[in-house]
């Protein structure tokens, strides 16, 4: 028997939580040992490429046999030396909590050398990701291009969404390029912008002591006799050699790539019954890589995740204890289908019209999402910009009553008027295969001229255009987001010292979000009362927002509060149809951006939010406040923007997107995102359980 006590016992699953993935079905104990730096001949063929070759060299002695040997370690860097192990440590990567499935070897030295590092921290100086003047740069220093948004046509010409420009002379660039050709300013940072005037540079990645270097990773299974064939889901940021028993049984001798969920399988693997020592031999490059193309945070590089499966892919509970034994679900039984390719584009858009039509962004579904054509896009996010091929509406004859399921409007407004602005909006009463469009005029009398967060004018305010709800008096509430006059809090989110956002630009102040009413089907739209503006908390206050119309006649609203993936979604609940809303309150799921509530027929409410992942919660409550069951739809690299539509009395169609590789596995253009749809099944349990005990 293991010596260890708390392991990686495998056990069933409970049928009605084994329709989708949790972090609970991921190995979670692991051990560390290493890193051994790589002999000059292995490093050459790492920097060539040649990662098979970099796997057969032996870092150590019979390193297929290693086993756990576990000693007290105060300086890590003694692991080598004196061939200890130790136990991974959840704290080293500040979002284990949203994440305690994943294993990051280097980031157990990265702190250590870092502080150690000659220059630091004046090496970091300016730190990357903030706006300066181009005067507080050199050109050796890699500053991310700014960025031309292009329109339809020369989106389809190009195969990019943006064009990209040297933030010091102006030149149009490729993408990806690494120096300009006409000032020779170094560039990188693709998945970023420089805002015009104000550059930001990448983050400063120093080599340290680790890079070019072998780790290796231990995990104790114990297998009852009734679960002993298996498969192994991989996935990893690195190359990697995997043992099951002294034996291997895969590895990944690729590039370097994002760390997802289950990129890799094993073939069918017969268990012991009880113990079993799974190996894992992984590859570290260098953090210094400039050819990533993902921002390389300290918890991505050397990022790894595990879990076993039934050969036919059905999940298995990883229990940290023997003999533990736990209740059955009993609220929900929730499962999600496999990822449905959509195509390639922005990011994802999703509306449901009334005939059953599924739109996203640029392709259309007639057959519940099943397959996907082409189509004009939903996404219209320029100032001034329309919606593509569409024929102009007669406002003489527009009805004030509107289904506002057929109803898209654009993201941006401009001034007309004091306190007067335009955009257009969107109508399609056949599931988007014709449209009529026409200018609609927003009244704020408070409306401010503002700039995002790119320095851009960019009128008063985002609109949420896809999120039209139609209350039971005929007329429409629309959220926007952005400043009035009277908001006048400057963002104050400063990144190791420096305000991310400078105060020398003009009118950027923190969030307030707030709704719009209209009672002629969409013509004109009022002021009709605040959701929330607060700017002593969060360092944007709030934005984002989403509403929805409840089944008890409220309207809820779900923002984000800035924080990246770092902070919560907040929640304000209004009973008078918009005009006054509660007081904002923090929601329990673990961080969230650009979310999205709906509720279901059975009373469920679903919310949707990105980072951290793509991930959709559920509320059986339908108290905005119990967001217990959450699903990962998706763990791949991207803006993590998810949306989700009702497509019957118990199911959602969920899209999220790709940044990184196509169906076929190549490597897209930086703004270019694979879009992939799921299909998500919430069912209620209490009324079955209800009757079988009556």
């Amino acid at each position: 028997m293991n010596e260890f006590q708390c392991e990686n016992f495998l056990a069933p699953a409970d049928p009605n939580e084994a329709g989708y993935v949790q972090s609970k079905h991921f190995l979670r104990q692991w051990y560390l040992h290493g890193p051994f730096q790589m002999s000059p001949e292995v490093r050459a063929a790492a920097e060539q490429g040649r990662w098979d070759e970099v796997l057969d060299a032996e870092a150590v002695s019979d390193e297929a046999n290693l086993k756990p040997n576990v000693q007290p370690v105060s300086d890590p860097r003694d692991m080598v030396e004196l061939g200890a192990w130790m136990r991974w440590e959840s704290q080293l990567i500040r979002s284990q909590r949203k994440y305690p499935e994943k294993i990051v070897p280097s980031a157990m030295l990265h702190e250590w050398y870092l502080l150690r590092h000659p220059g630091y921290p004046q090496a970091d100086m300016p730190p990357g990701y903030v706006h300066l003047p181009i005067e507080a740069y050199t050109k050796d220093d890699e500053l991310m291009p700014c960025f031309t948004e292009l329109d339809a046509r020369q989106q389809r010409e190009l195969g990019i969404r943006r064009q990209p420009y040297c933030p010091r002379c102006e030149t149009r660039l490729e993408m990806e390029t690494q120096g300009c050709p006409g000032c020779g300013q170094r560039l990188g940072g693709y998945v970023g912008y420089s805002a015009p005037g104000w550059p930001r540079k990448t983050d400063w990645r120093p080599s340290l002591p680790d890079d070019y270097s072998i780790y290796f990773l231990a995990a104790y299974l114990h297998a009852p006799p009734d679960i002993r064939r298996m498969r192994l889901l991989i996935g990893s940021e690195g190359q990697y050699k995997l043992f099951v028993n002294g034996q291997e049984v895969g590895r990944y001798a690729g590039d370097s790539r994002w760390p997802q969920w289950d990129t890799d399988e094993s073939p069918e693997i017969e268990l012991d019954a009880g113990w079993n020592l799974l190996l894992v031999k992984l590859a570290h490059s260098t953090i210094r890589d400039d050819h990533r193309f993902f921002y390389s945070r300290t918890e991505n590089r050397t990022a790894f995740f595990a879990r076993p499966v039934t050969p036919d892919k059905r999940v298995v509970a990883v229990h940290d204890f023997a003999s533990d034994q736990f209740a059955p679900e009993c609220e929900l039984r929730i499962t999600m289908s496999d990822p449905i390719p959509i195509g390639l584009g922005p990011s994802p858009r999703l509306r449901r019209f009334p005939d059953g039509t599924l739109v996203c962004t640029n392709f259309r579904s007639t057959d519940h999402g099943n397959t996907w054509g082409p189509c004009p896009s939903l996404f219209v996010p320029g100032m001034g910009s329309t919606f593509e091929d569409t024929q102009p509406a007669d406002a003489a004859t527009w009805e004030p009553q509107q289904d506002p399921a057929t109803l898209v409007m654009a993201l941006k407004c401009w001034r007309i008027g004091d306190g007067v602005f335009q955009s257009h909006l969107c109508r399609s009463t056949d599931g988007w295969q014709t449209r009529e469009v026409l200018d609609v005029t927003i009244h704020l009398e408070h409306g401010a001229d503002l700039v995002d967060e790119g320095n851009v004018e960019a009128g008063p305010a985002a609109i949420r255009g896809q999120n039209i709800v139609g209350l039971p008096d005929g007329s429409l509430v629309m959220p926007m987001y952005g400043s009035l006059k009277q908001d006048v809090v400057w963002f104050d989110l400063r990144m190791k010292g420096y305000l991310k956002y400078p105060q020398e630009w003009p009118r950027q102040f923190k969030f307030r979000s707030w709704l719009m009413r209209s009672e002629d089907g969409g013509l004109n739209w009022h002021y009709h009362g605040t959701i929330a503006a607060l700017p002593e908390l969060g360092d944007e206050s709030f934005g984002e927002p989403n509403i929805a119309l409840l089944a008890d006649g409220s309207l809820m609203a779900l923002l984000r509060n800035g924080g990246g993936d770092q902070a919560p979604l907040w929640m304000a609940r209004s009973w008078d149809g918009g005009r006054t809303w509660s007081h904002p309150v923090p929601v329990n799921t673990p961080t969230g951006n650009a979310p999205q509530i709906l509720q279901l027929p059975n009373g469920v409410l679903a919310c949707a939010f990105g980072r951290p992942d793509s991930r959709v919660s559920f509320d059986h409550t339908g108290s905005g406040l119990a967001w217990s069951h959450t699903v990962v739809a998706s763990t791949c690299w991207g803006n993590r923007h998810v949306e989700i539509a009702v497509t019957g009395p118990d199911t959602l169609y969920c899209v999220y997107a790709d940044d990184e590789c196509d169906v076929q596995g190549n490597r897209m253009p930086s703004k270019v995102r694979q879009m992939y749809g799921r299909r998500i099944r919430v069912e209620r349990l209490q009324e079955d359980l209800r009757n079988d005990s009556a």
